[in-house]
């Protein structure tokens, strides 16, 4: 006979009933506590294995996304699309000009050959992609620099256009009142195109005519004479334009 099941003898009947209680309530115990065991593997397992998927969706993600890149710096419409079709990107220029703007893994021409196009959503991506840009404190040609650093201009005139255009309005919008004049939009549009040009014309060993800071200073004045530039901002370009042709002369 089980020892657990045996009662003694000097118990009297209620003693017996009340040790006969409580080895049930025992067991059912000792039952709950296995039982908890078993419910606690089962729950340990599935969070090993939801662990498991979650690690894997993510390889996965990070590989769609990888192949994205490799379509978008091959053909950037693709790409974009590819991206959009597997939920890695959403259809929106503000989530697209992020991806644009991180740029990791992206090539720079590319990026700036779809920012350059003239369709609505390209422009409104451009637009979005220029609104992260800060410019605030900078000079028009730190601002210039900053904003060529994340793209290679294209080489159509239009979409330098554009480009420089969405450029020269993000810039007045982060530096108000350094201009005196109103119509501060057309002037840095212009005077951009001025440092591009020069910048251009000082990186190409083709050119016949020579480029001083007198010529910059006196072909912007030109352009400009209706307008009121603070000198400081004015003979930056000019300025940084001479110093590099002087330095690689």
């Amino acid at each position: 006979m089980d020892e657990d099941n045996q009662v003694p003898e000097d118990l009297s009947l209620e003693e017996r009933d009340e040790l006969s209680n409580i080895r049930r309530r025992k067991k059912e115990l000792l039952d709950d506590i296995e039982r908890l065991k078993f419910e606690i593997a089962e729950v340990m397992t599935e969070i090993e294995q939801l662990t498991c998927v979650g690690e894997s969706k993510t390889t996965q993600r990070n590989k769609q996304i990888a192949m994205g890149r490799k379509k978008f710096n091959m053909d950037p419409k693709k790409g974009i699309l590819f991206l959009l079709e597997n939920d890695l990107l959403q259809n929106t220029p503000e989530d697209i000009s992020q991806f644009l703007y991180k740029g990791e893994g992206l090539n720079k021409t590319v990026i700036g050959d779809y920012l350059g196009e003239r369709d609505d959503f390209n422009i409104k991506v451009l637009h979005a992609f220029v609104e992260l840009h800060e410019f605030a404190d900078l000079n028009l040609v730190q601002a210039l620099r900053q904003f060529l650093w994340s793209f290679r201009l294209p080489g159509e005139a239009q979409k330098i256009d554009r480009m420089m255009e969405a450029f020269a309005s993000r810039y007045c919008q982060c530096n108000l009142g350094v201009f005196q004049s109103t119509g501060t939009h057309t002037h840095t549009h212009t005077h951009t195109h001025t440092h591009t040009h020069t910048h251009t014309h000082t990186h190409t060993h083709t050119h016949t005519h020579t480029h001083t800071h007198t010529h910059t200073h006196s072909h912007t004045n030109t352009v400009h004479q209706t307008y009121r530039m603070s000198q400081t901002l004015l003979d930056s370009p000019g300025q940084t334009v001479w110093a590099s042709q002087t330095t690689s002369a």
